[in-house]
């Protein structure tokens, strides 16, 4: 969720500048801009770069950053749903991850201000699963998604061939990242997501 934005430019406008000046006191990314002046001389070519924007320093107050979702949060939104139950036990498996109980090659757990999401790296890309703190995000359930074309012909085997009522939105193993499908949260079991997640891991 740490995002820099960079934009080249051969001349910057005075209005450009007020608005990543606005963007950067105001918001937690930063936007920076490169005015490319450009010489020649002769034989000679010279491009020099000015950078801006990277001399604004935040401050910002504590109401603006956005705070992680709790347990209790997830359990609450999906215990209206009736899947209190199926909630928690992607949740123990989220923290069995980040306090060591469940150990597995190239498997993290973090949570976003939306999401517990579960990423497996492999073969320089990567597959995350996400459960979303509101239950009727996209539909619902949890969102499986691979960034790399390297990881998706894995992935997209082992996560159908797991999870048969997973009915995938896209077949593109030449996208850079692509959202593979949801896993309804009254098909999930642990013995299965356990599974897929050692399956993902190797190769």
């Amino acid at each position: 969720g740490s995002f820099k934005f960079v934009v080249l430019m051969d001349t910057l406008h005075e209005q450009l500048k007020n608005l990543i000046l606005f963007l950067n006191q105001n918001s937690e990314f930063d936007v920076y801009a490169v005015e490319l002046k450009y010489y020649k001389y002769d034989s000679f070519e010279i491009v020099i770069p000015k950078l801006f924007g990277s001399e604004v320093k935040k401050d910002l107050t504590q109401k603006t950053k956005l705070a992680l979702p709790t347990d209790d949060d997830f359990l609450n939104a999906y215990a209206k749903q009736g899947q209190q139950k199926e909630a928690q036990v992607f949740l123990d498996v989220f923290h069995d991850l980040n306090e060591g109980r469940l150990t597995l090659d190239g498997v993290s757990a973090h949570k976003t201000p939306k999401t517990c999401t579960i990423t497996v790296r492999q073969n320089n890309g990567k597959t995350t699963f996400s459960l979303y703190v509101d239950p009727m995000f996209e539909g619902g359930g949890i969102d499986v998604w691979t960034y790399g074309n390297s990881a998706w012909t894995r992935a997209y085997k082992v996560v159908t061939d797991s999870i048969p009522s997973l009915r995938p939105t896209a077949a593109l193993a030449n996208q850079n990242y692509a959202r593979m499908g949801r896993w309804a949260l009254k098909h999930f079991s642990r013995k299965s997501f356990e599974m897929i997640l050692r399956d993902l891991t190797s190769v």
